[in-house]
């Protein structure tokens, strides 16, 4: 491994270097000969865990394919997508241009059927599935969908053009109005994750049909201005729905109110130890805490960024060592990888099927637990470097074939 915790003892001495040794630990070269054996080179993408590999009903998806080179990145074996081999970016693309349907969205072969029958139930996977098909597309393979977007269908119904008739227009995105309705009925104070969720997860669709402003200030009217959440109470369940509505908030192109409040509830819960139901424990408040900091930077707002600054670097040695003690919990020691929920994996991901949800990891709670430990560094900004480099990179191409 070649991370460098000089940095970390300098500022926090012994028991920072401890604090961040652990968690360094929870990274080793398992990981790398996991992913590869994840990699579909007939598809051109990752699988979900083992088991979905190992099982004829399973199939890659967009998902684990985009957290899968997040995470190749993220370990230092690329810089970025650009450097991965021209015809593994072409087979990347031709697996999401393979999936595009002539409505705008793109469907999984296994899910197709199961999302078209319930729509609003599967909006989520709708609109995940879109964003990284499209990304798959654009951003690594530099190429263009073969139909018009879901986002140019939207656009053209909002300027008063004409859309194709096999255009998909879902109804509450139809009219303000009609969207109006939607957010209404979904009750965002109570569960405010999994609905903050539902909306981060279509946001370029909502930004699309004219309606972000909409979207923004409603959930400003929603949010709790005592505790900067969505809920009554301050816990792992309440920040998690900052998490997803703050998500929504910034790509829709707002900024998330009262973040000081939403800022100093995120640390409290980041520096619990309970592990949670679900790696999104140790994951979610650190992500809280980024959005809250980019935006005191971006809005100038340079006296509440420097109060939270000192608060994060007053707590970093509990932080690593909170991170830790959940993180653990969800770590499987011989794939290097971690599990989604702290018993087991997720046999289902935005409702749909992906797995046996056997005792083993899976690549959206490993690309979420290894973000994690490069977060906290991050945010206190300590610069420790990265476990592999690209001479490992270039192994793991020679692993997978290409």
């Amino acid at each position: 491994m070649k991370m460098n915790l000089d940095k970390v003892y300098e500022r926090y001495g012994a028991e920072g270097r401890e604090a961040a040794e652990a968690l360094c630990s929870l990274v080793k070269p398992a990981v790398v000969d996991w992913l590869a054996s994840l990699w579909d080179g007939k598809r051109g993408a990752f699988y979900y865990a083992t088991s979905s590999a190992q099982n004829d009903e399973f199939f890659p998806d967009s998902e684990s394919t985009q957290q899968a080179i997040g995470l190749l990145r993220l370990l230092g074996l690329f810089g970025s997508e650009d450097e991965l081999p021209d015809t593994m970016k072409k087979k990347l693309g031709d697996f999401a241009l393979s999936m595009q349907d002539p409505d705008g969205y793109f469907y999984h072969p296994q899910w197709k059927a199961l999302m078209l029958s319930d729509p609003e139930r599967f909006s989520s996977r709708r609109g995940r599935d879109f964003g990284q098909c499209l990304w798959l597309i654009r951003r690594v393979a530099k190429t263009e969908p073969k139909y018009p977007t879901a986002l140019d269908n939207l656009k053209k119904q909002r300027e008063g053009g004409a859309v194709s008739g096999a255009a998909n227009i879902p109804e509450h995105l139809s009219s303000k109005e009609a969207f109006l309705k939607y957010l209404e009925e979904m009750n965002i104070n109570k569960g405010s994750y999994a609905k903050g969720h539902r909306l981060s997860s279509q946001a370029a669709q909502i930004s699309a049909a004219g309606l972000a402003d909409v979207c923004i200030e409603f959930l400003a009217s929603k949010q709790n201005k005592e505790n900067g959440t969505w809920e009554e109470q301050v816990d792992i369940n309440s920040i998690n729905g900052v998490t997803k509505i703050g998500t929504a908030i910034t790509s829709l192109g707002g900024r998330i109110p009262n973040a000081t409040l939403a800022f100093k509830s995120a640390i409290s819960v980041a520096l619990v130890t309970d592990k949670g139901g679900a790696v999104t424990a140790p994951y979610n408040p650190l992500w809280t805490i980024m959005q809250m900091m980019n935006g005191f930077r971006d809005g100038n707002m340079t006296e509440e960024y420097e109060a939270c600054r000192k608060q994060l670097f007053d707590n970093g040695v509990g932080l690593m060592r909170a991170a830790y003690e959940k993180l653990s919990k969800y770590y499987y020691e011989p794939e290097g990888a971690f599990h989604y929920n702290w018993y087991d994996g997720a046999s289902t991901s935005q409702g749909v099927p992906v797995s046996l949800g056997l005792h083993e990891g899976d690549v959206n709670a490993t690309s979420m637990a290894i973000d994690t430990i490069f977060r906290i560094f991050d945010l206190l900004e300590l610069e420790v470097g990265k476990p592999f480099d690209r001479e490992d990179g270039k192994k793991f191409l020679e692993k997978i074939g290409e």
